[in-house]
């Protein structure tokens, strides 16, 4: 896969090199041919567990293209960097504050999720929404999940109390548009399974 051919290289700001067990999610597409208008997606994911092993301070992660060994006619063989992307790592707040700790949450969610460990994924979802029951993104995700199990009445629920709850929090706010083209999705889904029936 084209993928194969990129590769992340994580390092200190003094320019140490890092080892970091960076996942890479399956690409999308799966075949690429790159022309003016042709784009691939590439993502990488760093669990928490795993990023705590790292020592708190500046980092610099750059994206590298190499194709030198490809040996497929007509496609292009040569090597090139990204921009190095700069970042700081610093230690939890302890203790974390109602707000850092949903948020903490709901990542642990999606890169779990991400990752394919659904029972986990769901599970930090339903913890969240036991504690922050009106957690518009806690109840997106879980949108999501029931979704993907085939429970779209309970996923519509979930976006119509997100929706209850983002528009009773900002009365002068625009409209939740992405939340409103889920909600209409799945109603739409709905009504047609009760038409077929």
């Amino acid at each position: 896969s084209w993928a194969e051919a990129v590769s992340l290289s994580l390092k200190t700001a003094e320019g140490g090199e890092v080892q970091a067990p960076l996942r890479r999610m399956p690409p999308r597409p799966e075949t690429l041919t790159l022309d003016e208008r042709a784009t691939g997606y590439l993502a990488w994911w760093l669990s928490g567990e795993d990023a705590a092993q790292l020592a708190a301070g500046s980092y610099k992660l750059t994206a590298v293209l190499d194709t030198r060994d490809v040996q497929k006619p007509g496609a292009w063989r040569g090597r090139s960097e990204s921009a190095a992307v700069s970042f700081h790592l610093r230690q939890e707040p302890s203790p974390l504050t109602e707000a850092q700790a949903e948020e903490k949450t709901l990542r642990l969610a999606a890169c779990a999720q991400g990752l394919g460990e659904d029972g986990k994924a769901k599970a930090l979802v339903d913890a969240l929404l036991a504690s922050r029951p009106e957690s518009i993104e806690g109840l997106v995700l879980k949108a999501g999940q029931l979704e993907a199990q085939g429970d779209e009445a309970g996923a519509l629920q979930c976006y119509e109390k997100a929706l209850a709850v983002f528009s009773r929090d900002n009365p002068d706010a625009e409209p939740a548009t992405e939340l409103w083209r889920n909600h209409r999705r799945l109603l739409g889904k709905l009504l047609k399974k009760k038409e077929s029936q």
